[in-house]
């Protein structure tokens, strides 16, 4: 089954095995917003490529989440927001940080493992808000 047209997924709460078989597949050529928030993931899909076009994915509490991948950087180059708000398993960010050029809102708040921020992050010249509340070991 594809959707097209669908712009937005929300997959609020959802478990790892739902949002393994439904985003992965290629069934949505065009979302610009994806919300995995608060669902049981343990670590990001290498399919989430396919969707370079995608304005804003939206991880807050995903507190299972342990690792970004690295390609984040280089294949989501349209991505202006990013929330990583209370992923409190989430050690580090990727290398790739500073390529999101278009990057405008990035929240960390509440990464407690978050132990250090690259910095390639100076490198985002777009980015209005930087959200580190609540990160203690930065």
């Amino acid at each position: 089954m594809k959707f097209p047209n669908l712009r937005l997924l929300d997959m609020k709460k959802t478990s790892s095995n739902v949002v393994r078989n439904c985003i992965w597949k290629k069934c949505f050529n065009r979302l610009k917003w994806i919300s995995l928030q608060a669902s049981n993931i343990q670590k990001l899909p290498n399919d989430l490529v396919n969707y370079s076009h995608l304005h804003a994915l939206d991880l807050a509490r995903c507190q299972y989440l342990e690792q970004l991948p690295n390609f984040i950087g280089s294949k989501l180059v349209q991505l202006q927001e990013f929330d990583l708000f209370g992923c409190s398993k989430l050690e580090s960010l990727f290398n790739g940080i500073g390529g999101m050029l278009t990057l405008q809102h990035l929240s960390t708040k509440d990464c407690v493992k978050v132990q250090n921020l690259l910095t390639s992050i100076g490198e985002m010249s777009n980015l209005h808000k930087f959200d580190l509340l609540g990160c203690l070991n930065v």
